[in-house]
């Protein structure tokens, strides 16, 4: 049994609760909220993460991370604090001997990310970005496409991921607080960014365009990865729409596949030809519980999460600051490597 301590109780928090809930090798064991009220707050996020079957019960709370540092009973340290908080509680845990999971994204700047894998590593510690997306069944069915050449080559993906501005913080608006969240561009956007990286690897220029919020940073943006022998790919990531969707639409050779998170069925293929298309099927658990299960199944065997490795994970953030290199200046920019 592989024991669990969720630092935070935000809309991240709670849904991680519930989801553990669903595993059977897994046990939530603390939860650490510095604010006693978020215990009993419901701060609904823009997914629909079954956050309100969290349960407390027989799980012990503490208000200070260092309570739980260095507990024989916690295996695990669980990070879904808000991000200018991820690199200082991702070190302490790894610090005191606890593997680490940490919400999305793990930092906003590459030096901050090489520190918190360079110290995992240098603990003989796991640490994994829960990047959910990699392990949402529509997404696995693109990249299974994608890799499987099943319906030819790729020819081009649009990926939209828009939301109402989140109000889901508690009270400290700190995502309007770029130095802080990193603004729609690293909170939300970030998500379809790092899904191109795992299709596609890194692009040799990238082209945006951004709206700035009221205090700096990116409320909308809109952008261009350029492959020199790849597909097409554009993504809009956006704070400034009513109702949220993530969806994509990708062409292919020989068939077509839409997605979106507001039409039933979510996914369709369409083969060229062919008008009424057809409904693959998927598993029924989302992408919140599958990321949770892959960490704890990697922890139990010993192995380490491949499929959010460092390295790609810090390339998804390289992506994402040339973008924001992109939008100031105006023009295509280069990823670093």
């Amino acid at each position: 049994m592989v024991k669990i301590a969720v630092v935070g109780y935000g809309f991240m928090g709670r849904a991680h609760v519930a989801n553990y809930a669903k595993l059977d090798d897994a046990k939530v064991v603390a939860v650490v909220e510095a604010n006693p009220e978020r215990l009993n707050q419901m701060l609904k996020g823009n997914v629909e993460a079954n956050e309100e079957e969290a349960s407390l019960e027989g799980v012990e709370l503490f208000d200070d991370l260092q309570k739980i540092l260095g507990r024989k009973d916690v295996d695990v340290v669980d990070v879904c604090l808000p991000t200018h908080l991820h690199k200082w509680a991702v070190l302490e845990a790894l610090n005191a001997g606890h593997h680490v999971i940490c919400e999305k994204p793990l930092a906003l700047t590459l030096e901050d990310v090489d520190e918190m894998f360079d110290r995992a590593e240098e603990k003989g510690r796991l640490l994994m970005a829960a990047h959910c997306i990699r392990f949402w069944p529509e997404y696995e069915y693109l990249q299974q496409a994608v890799q499987s050449g099943e319906f030819g080559r790729p020819l081009s993906v649009l990926f939209r991921r828009v939301s109402p501005y989140p109000g889901w913080s508690g009270g400290d608006d700190w995502f309007s607080d770029p130095k802080r969240s990193g603004g729609a561009l690293f909170d939300l956007h970030i998500h379809d960014v790092d899904f191109a990286n795992v299709l596609f690897g890194r692009p040799e220029s990238v082209y945006a365009q951004g709206i700035e919020g009221p205090k700096g940073g990116t409320l909308a943006v809109w952008s261009q990865y350029r492959y020199r022998q790849g597909p097409i790919v554009a993504l809009e990531g956006s704070w400034e729409y009513s109702i949220f969707e993530m969806s994509y639409h990708a062409a292919f050779e020989e068939a077509e596949i839409r997605y979106s998170s507001l039409t039933s069925p979510s996914l369709k293929v369409y083969r060229h030809g062919d008008e009424r298309g057809f409904t693959p099927e998927l598993p029924a658990e989302d992408g919140y519980v599958r990321e949770l299960r892959y960490f704890v199944e990697c922890i139990r065997d010993g192995k380490h999460p491949d499929r959010v490795a460092p390295e790609s994970v810090r390339q998804s953030i390289a992506m994402t600051l040339a973008e924001g290199r992109s939008i100031r200046c105006g023009q295509p920019v280069s990823v670093e490597n």
